[in-house]
């Protein structure tokens, strides 16, 4: 399947798209994810971090494009607000990971952060 994807849109491009309806907006997300599913065989998993953004792709992903078993990952640092942990542990197939280093350490380490 050919990508739909250019690399840089134009003003005009990006003006027309924000003027699609939610309907058309869905159908070309879903259009991308599906390439992306094809393109790699089914082994692909969505960065979650329970935000909006991650849990709105997640929903494309798995309700509305149709691939329900898609796995999450959220990467759990140790810096999130307890709530939004609580509510990525209560999503379905969601990995969580931690950093073999946490956020502080490697702050410590880089003097530029």
């Amino acid at each position: 399947m050919a990508s739909h994807s250019k690399a840089v849109l134009t003003d005009e491009e990006l003006k027309a798209r924000y003027a699609w309806s939610l309907d058309r907006k869905i159908e070309e997300s879903c259009l991308r994810i599906i390439d992306w599913h094809s393109r790699f065989g089914g082994r692909v998993s969505v960065s979650f971090s329970g935000g909006l953004d991650s849990t709105v792709l997640l929903d494309l992903v798995r309700n509305k494009c149709g691939y329900p078993d898609v796995p999450a990952v959220f990467s759990n640092t140790g810096l999130e607000f307890p709530e939004n942990v609580h509510f990525v542990r209560s999503i379905p197939n969601v990995h969580e990971i931690r950093p073999k280093r946490g956020f502080r350490h490697n702050k410590e380490r880089n003097k530029f952060c």
